[in-house]
């Protein structure tokens, strides 16, 4: 029995300490795609599909308060810089 303990509190240990969830960096529009392509690829078909809606709701926010590039980044980045698939998720089902 202890000689099956360690095997499973180690696994327990490194499942913990596994790659923690990706974020969006929206400091440019090159990183903004890269990062949310990333998350994209790393999400099941439904959650892709959530997440996929609620960056485009994002977008579309950004693009209504302003049709300067830059500007629309820095918005972007106010609403979703930092978060993860699951908060972009959640803020878009609250609306």
């Amino acid at each position: 029995m202890k000689s099956l303990m360690l095997p499973v509190v180690l696994a327990i240990f490194l499942v913990g300490c596994g790659e923690k969830d990706l974020t969006i960096d929206a400091s440019s529009s090159k990183a903004l795609k890269s990062s949310t392509q990333e998350i994209y690829r790393s999400l099941d078909k439904d959650d892709a599909a959530k997440f996929k809606q609620a960056v485009l709701n994002v977008g579309l926010a950004a693009s209504i308060v302003t049709n300067n590039e830059e500007d629309k980044i820095k918005a972007i980045n106010k609403m979703i810089g930092g978060k993860t698939a699951k908060q972009i998720i959640e803020m878009d089902e609250k609306k």
